[in-house]
Protein backbone atom coordinates (compact mmCIF):
# COMPACT_ATOMS: atom_id res chain seq x y z
CA UNK A 1 0.00 0.00 0.00
CA UNK A 2 2.71 2.77 0.94
CA UNK A 3 4.46 1.81 -2.50
CA UNK A 4 1.00 2.30 -4.40
CA UNK A 5 1.75 5.62 -2.66
CA UNK A 6 5.30 6.29 -3.37
CA UNK A 7 4.73 5.04 -7.07
CA UNK A 8 1.74 7.86 -7.34
CA UNK A 9 3.94 10.44 -5.71
CA UNK A 10 6.76 9.55 -8.43
CA UNK A 11 4.22 9.83 -11.14
CA UNK A 12 3.17 13.52 -10.08
CA UNK A 13 6.76 14.61 -9.64
CA UNK A 14 7.46 13.29 -12.95
CA UNK A 15 4.69 15.31 -14.85
CA UNK A 16 4.00 18.21 -12.37
CA UNK A 17 7.08 19.40 -10.52
CA UNK A 18 10.35 17.52 -12.04
CA UNK A 19 12.83 20.67 -13.36
CA UNK A 20 9.60 23.43 -13.37
CA UNK A 21 11.08 26.80 -11.99
CA UNK A 22 8.15 28.93 -11.51
CA UNK A 23 8.18 32.83 -12.60
CA UNK A 24 6.43 35.54 -11.04
CA UNK A 25 2.97 36.06 -12.71
CA UNK A 26 3.08 32.49 -13.86
CA UNK A 27 0.19 29.57 -13.39
CA UNK A 28 0.09 26.16 -13.30
CA UNK A 29 -2.40 24.02 -13.92
CA UNK A 30 -1.34 21.61 -11.40
CA UNK A 31 -3.21 17.94 -11.65
CA UNK A 32 -3.47 15.64 -8.63
CA UNK A 33 -5.71 13.30 -6.71
CA UNK A 34 -6.25 14.58 -3.30
CA UNK A 35 -6.48 11.28 -1.36
CA UNK A 36 -3.25 9.73 -2.67
CA UNK A 37 -1.35 13.43 -2.37
CA UNK A 38 -2.49 13.79 1.15
CA UNK A 39 -1.78 10.37 2.31
CA UNK A 40 1.30 10.48 0.78
CA UNK A 41 2.73 14.27 2.40
CA UNK A 42 1.54 12.74 5.81
CA UNK A 43 3.66 9.85 5.28
CA UNK A 44 6.55 12.17 4.62
CA UNK A 45 5.89 14.19 7.60
CA UNK A 46 5.18 10.71 10.24
CA UNK A 47 8.89 10.19 8.48
CA UNK A 48 10.91 12.97 9.03
CA UNK A 49 9.28 13.45 12.30
CA UNK A 50 10.28 10.08 13.67
CA UNK A 51 13.90 9.95 11.64
CA UNK A 52 14.90 13.69 12.94
CA UNK A 53 14.03 12.75 16.65
CA UNK A 54 11.40 15.59 16.55
CA UNK A 55 9.24 16.09 19.88
CA UNK A 56 7.30 12.78 21.03
CA UNK A 57 3.94 14.68 20.91
CA UNK A 58 4.82 15.95 17.51
CA UNK A 59 5.10 12.29 16.29
CA UNK A 60 1.92 11.14 18.00
CA UNK A 61 -0.08 13.66 16.65
CA UNK A 62 1.73 12.76 13.02
CA UNK A 63 0.77 8.79 14.51
CA UNK A 64 -2.64 9.09 15.03
CA UNK A 65 -2.66 9.31 11.20
CA UNK A 66 -1.24 5.89 10.06
CA UNK A 67 -4.37 4.05 9.40
CA UNK A 68 -5.49 6.83 6.83
CA UNK A 69 -2.03 6.68 5.53
CA UNK A 70 -2.36 2.91 4.84
CA UNK A 71 -5.64 3.19 3.37
CA UNK A 72 -7.76 2.54 6.10
CA UNK A 73 -9.24 5.43 7.22
CA UNK A 74 -11.86 7.68 5.06
CA UNK A 75 -10.19 11.53 4.22
CA UNK A 76 -9.73 13.16 7.98
CA UNK A 77 -12.20 16.54 7.56
CA UNK A 78 -9.58 18.38 10.11
CA UNK A 79 -7.36 18.48 7.77
CA UNK A 80 -6.98 21.75 5.30
CA UNK A 81 -4.00 21.16 2.38
CA UNK A 82 -3.09 24.06 0.29
CA UNK A 83 -0.69 24.72 -2.28
CA UNK A 84 1.78 27.27 -3.23
CA UNK A 85 4.17 28.05 -5.77
CA UNK A 86 7.82 29.03 -4.71
CA UNK A 87 9.60 31.82 -7.43
CA UNK A 88 13.65 31.62 -7.56
CA UNK A 89 15.41 34.60 -5.29
CA UNK A 90 17.19 36.81 -7.20
CA UNK A 91 20.14 38.39 -6.67
CA UNK A 92 22.97 40.53 -7.24
CA UNK A 93 25.18 37.24 -8.68
CA UNK A 94 22.32 35.52 -10.34
CA UNK A 95 19.52 33.42 -9.37
CA UNK A 96 18.65 30.83 -7.04
CA UNK A 97 15.98 28.01 -7.86
CA UNK A 98 14.22 26.70 -5.49
CA UNK A 99 15.57 23.13 -5.56
CA UNK A 100 15.44 21.53 -2.26
CA UNK A 101 13.11 19.10 -0.20
CA UNK A 102 12.33 19.84 3.07
CA UNK A 103 8.95 19.47 5.41
CA UNK A 104 8.11 19.42 9.09
CA UNK A 105 6.15 21.96 11.32
CA UNK A 106 6.09 25.84 10.56
CA UNK A 107 4.51 28.38 11.95
CA UNK A 108 2.46 30.96 10.20
CA UNK A 109 2.64 34.49 11.11
CA UNK A 110 -1.12 35.31 11.81
CA UNK A 111 -2.78 32.20 12.54
CA UNK A 112 -4.42 31.19 15.74
CA UNK A 113 -2.26 28.29 17.15
CA UNK A 114 -5.43 27.54 19.81
CA UNK A 115 -7.36 26.10 16.07
CA UNK A 116 -4.22 23.30 15.27
CA UNK A 117 -1.03 23.21 13.95
CA UNK A 118 0.43 24.13 10.75
CA UNK A 119 3.01 21.79 8.41
CA UNK A 120 5.17 22.23 5.46
CA UNK A 121 6.64 19.73 2.63
CA UNK A 122 8.04 21.67 -0.15
CA UNK A 123 9.64 20.28 -3.07
CA UNK A 124 11.31 22.44 -5.77
CA UNK A 125 8.58 24.80 -6.56
CA UNK A 126 6.05 23.06 -5.03
CA UNK A 127 5.33 23.73 -1.30
CA UNK A 128 2.20 21.88 0.75
CA UNK A 129 1.17 23.32 3.51
CA UNK A 130 -1.00 21.07 5.90
CA UNK A 131 -3.18 22.69 8.47
CA UNK A 132 -4.48 20.09 11.20
CA UNK A 133 -6.90 21.57 12.83
CA UNK A 134 -7.97 19.96 16.25
CA UNK A 135 -12.08 20.11 15.22
CA UNK A 136 -13.18 19.11 12.20
CA UNK A 137 -16.49 21.42 12.29
CA UNK A 138 -17.05 24.20 9.55
CA UNK A 139 -16.62 26.74 11.35
CA UNK A 140 -13.15 25.73 12.54
CA UNK A 141 -12.12 25.31 9.02
CA UNK A 142 -13.94 28.66 7.86
CA UNK A 143 -11.85 30.38 11.03
CA UNK A 144 -8.76 28.70 9.77
CA UNK A 145 -8.81 29.50 5.95
CA UNK A 146 -10.18 33.65 6.76
CA UNK A 147 -6.69 33.45 9.07
CA UNK A 148 -4.68 31.76 6.15
CA UNK A 149 -5.96 34.03 3.47
CA UNK A 150 -4.85 37.10 5.67
CA UNK A 151 -1.76 35.77 6.24
CA UNK A 152 1.01 37.76 4.15
CA UNK A 153 3.85 35.89 5.40
CA UNK A 154 2.21 32.49 3.86
CA UNK A 155 2.51 33.94 0.15
CA UNK A 156 0.04 33.13 -2.00
CA UNK A 157 -1.18 29.70 -1.56
CA UNK A 158 -4.44 27.95 -2.92
CA UNK A 159 -6.77 25.46 -0.63
CA UNK A 160 -6.54 21.73 -2.26
CA UNK A 161 -10.10 19.93 -1.87
CA UNK A 162 -11.49 16.23 -2.07
CA UNK A 163 -13.58 15.46 -5.25
CA UNK A 164 -11.09 18.24 -7.50
CA UNK A 165 -8.41 16.93 -9.38
CA UNK A 166 -6.62 19.94 -11.22
CA UNK A 167 -6.40 23.80 -9.91
CA UNK A 168 -4.38 26.73 -11.33
CA UNK A 169 -1.71 27.66 -9.09
CA UNK A 170 -0.20 31.12 -9.41
CA UNK A 171 2.97 31.54 -8.70
CA UNK A 172 3.38 33.32 -4.45
CA UNK A 173 6.19 36.02 -4.27
CA UNK A 174 7.58 33.46 -1.83
CA UNK A 175 11.47 32.90 -2.74
CA UNK A 176 13.45 29.88 -2.69
CA UNK A 177 14.73 31.79 0.88
CA UNK A 178 11.57 32.16 1.96
CA UNK A 179 11.59 31.50 5.67
CA UNK A 180 9.32 28.18 5.68
CA UNK A 181 11.88 26.36 7.54
CA UNK A 182 15.90 25.95 8.35
CA UNK A 183 15.92 23.70 5.24
CA UNK A 184 15.17 26.15 2.77
CA UNK A 185 18.79 27.42 3.52
CA UNK A 186 20.22 24.30 1.78
CA UNK A 187 19.52 26.28 -1.69
CA UNK A 188 21.33 29.02 -0.63
CA UNK A 189 24.34 26.88 0.67
CA UNK A 190 24.19 24.68 -2.77
CA UNK A 191 24.76 28.18 -4.05
CA UNK A 192 27.07 29.30 -2.83
CA UNK A 193 29.30 25.76 -2.96
CA UNK A 194 28.46 25.95 -6.93
CA UNK A 195 29.82 29.58 -7.46
CA UNK A 196 33.10 29.12 -5.50
CA UNK A 197 33.78 26.35 -7.64
CA UNK A 198 33.42 28.42 -10.96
Amino acid sequence: MLSELDQYFCGLYDSNIDGRVVRSREQVQFRYEYDFLLRWLLKMLYNNARAGNAAEDHVERLREYSDYIIGEETIPAEILLLARLTIPFEGEDGEIPPSHMTCGLIEIEDFDYRLGETYLVSIDSFAFILVMLIGASRGFRQKAMGLLQEDSSLGEASRLRPGVNQTNLPASEATSLHVDGQLVMADWAKWLRKNQQD
